[in-house]
């Protein structure tokens, strides 16, 4: 695997080009040093001169507010950013290949870092700069371009597709050429025809497959499916006979996204039941942390709206407050620097760390529990759940 990270380098480092499952599991991985992290989340539809002017306008509104060594190293990372965004359209004669992209960057005192991941599907221009890579879009990006087998049954013929973002590999075809004339109003499938739709699907594969089709023979190709194939079925539906192949799929996407939207919709509404009652759940941004560190977490899930919670960090031993206002110490150790603790950024790194699954949902009831809970594994020990803190002005000594 190509490394994200570039360390003792004067040069900008080389543009990487790895797919989105290939970077959150190197970017989740890099840990913080003393210069943040830029992250960018780019539109490329809205084209060159747009998307600059986003950039320029962004940058200025974020380098208001840092100064010194900070400010340094936000120019440095801006211009890396800058150069990959100018790069990508001078690369491309007839514009970017991909709707949009993630660009990661870091400047010379952090060890510099260079990454640019291409995105099948447009994202929300957003820009970051943060002590560590902003993953969550990026995680929801992995979450639903999910690939999938396409048995596409056609007047012509059957066809065996495998859909990877934009990237569609026919594995199989079979001609119905020779179907009876009496059956022109319908599609009736040659036995020795399924023959070729079994060795296509006989291999293992955990990819959701989907059947899809104009005419009567939905059932017959259907029961057709070889035993490893049907367990992974996730759907059978009925398409116009006008669409296009490229229409065709674009359907099934929309149906598989709108599934999985409402499994996503579903599990949030479990976990807010369960964090109420006790049960297998926790619920902000403290006890999330603590699950997804012991593994006790079986997946993050997140309202699509950020966080509520204002956290914060004290750089000498670590210790998370949750609090309105910024605490003038911590109430762990008296040390005074507290930096921001970004809710959805660091639990979404950690997940990714980890090989948890990341959910968003804009399920209303996420609301009552501030937007971020985790569904457990198991029962959760004490040592996971947030400690309450106690001042040190209100200890007693008892002989």
């Amino acid at each position: 695997m190509q490394q994200a990270l570039n360390t003792n380098r004067s040069t900008p480092p080389a543009v990487s080009d790895l797919g989105p499952l290939s970077d959150l599991q190197v970017l989740a991985t890099i840990e913080p040093t003393d210069a943040d992290f830029l992250s960018c989340y780019m539109d490329l539809s809205a084209g060159r001169a747009a998307c600059e002017a986003w950039l320029a306008q962004r940058a200025e509104a974020t380098r208001a507010d840092l100064q010194g060594v900070t400010r340094i190293d936000f120019e440095q990372a801006l211009e890396m950013v800058q150069t990959a965004v100018a790069r990508i359209w001078e690369d491309a004669e007839d514009g970017p290949a991909k709707p949009a992209v993630a660009i990661f960057a870091r400047g010379l005192a952090g060890g510099q870092s260079l990454s640019v991941v291409p995105l099948d599907a447009p994202v929300e221009p957003r820009l970051l700069f943060y002590r560590v890579p902003d993953l969550a879009p990026l995680a929801i990006a992995e979450h639903h371009s999910e690939a999938f087998t396409l048995v596409l049954a056609r007047k012509d013929g059957l066809q065996v597709l495998d859909v990877d973002g934009q990237t569609v590999t026919p594995k199989a075809w079979a001609s119905f050429r020779d179907r009876p004339k009496h059956a022109a109003r319908s599609i009736v499938v040659p036995q020795r025809r399924f023959q070729v739709l079994r060795r296509a699907l006989s291999g293992a594969s955990a990819q959701p497959l989907v059947i899809a089709g104009d005419g009567a023979c939905l059932d017959e190709v259907t029961e057709a499916l070889p035993a490893r194939a049907t367990g992974r079925l996730h759907d059978v539906c009925r398409m116009p006979v006008h669409l296009e192949q490229a229409a065709v799929i674009k359907r099934v996407r929309q149906r598989l996204l709108q599934r999985r939207e409402l499994k996503d919709y579903q599990l949030a509404s479990r976990l807010v039941r369960a964090a109420r009652n006790n049960g297998l759940a926790v619920a902000g941004p403290i006890p999330c942390r603590e699950a997804l560190r012991t593994g006790a977490a079986e997946a993050l899930v997140l309202g699509k709206q950020r966080s509520s919670h204002r956290v914060w960090r004290c750089e000498a031993c670590h210790d998370l407050t949750v609090s309105a206002p910024r605490p003038s110490h911590c109430d762990s150790c008296g040390a005074d620097p507290m930096s921001r603790w970004d809710t959805d950024v660091e639990l979404v790194r950690l997940a990714c760390q980890r090989g948890i699954a990341v959910v968003y949902s804009d399920a209303e009831a996420l609301s009552e529990i501030g937007g971020v809970g985790c569904m457990l594994r198991e029962p959760v020990e004490v040592a996971v759940l947030e400690t309450p803190k106690v001042s040190r002005e209100a200890l007693d000594l008892v002989a």
